[in-house]
């Protein structure tokens, strides 16, 4: 099995980095470094799957997430003949919704 001369991992980089520019191809990438292209291809496959295997860091600042029940709805859709119905009751208050659809429904 034939093996490659030893890559300047500087190098290697190089290349990578200007295959990942918009519009680069591969093909004219390898032979501006003097690389093999299916060498190229390889780099950057690997490239992408370390990538992609690598946790996600963050782009933005986290955020703390505060829930806000009172701005939670519980919603009841009805129709009764032609008439149709939409009822927007708080979240915070389930239990007299609850009471007000047992009277509505006797």
């Amino acid at each position: 099995m034939p093996t490659h001369p030893p890559i300047d991992p500087e190098l290697k980089t190089r290349v990578i980095q200007a295959c990942l520019v918009p519009g680069a191809k591969m093909a004219t990438v390898a032979r501006a470094y003097g690389v093999k292209e299916h060498r190229v291809r390889d780099w950057v496959r690997a490239h992408k799957l370390k990538q992609t295997n690598s946790p996600v860091v963050p782009a933005c600042v986290p955020l703390q997430l505060i829930e806000d029940h009172a701005t939670e709805v519980i919603k009841i859709e009805c129709q009764r003949g032609v008439s149709q119905y939409a009822i927007h009751w708080p979240a915070n208050q389930a239990e007299a919704c609850a009471r007000w659809l047992g009277e509505l429904l006797r």
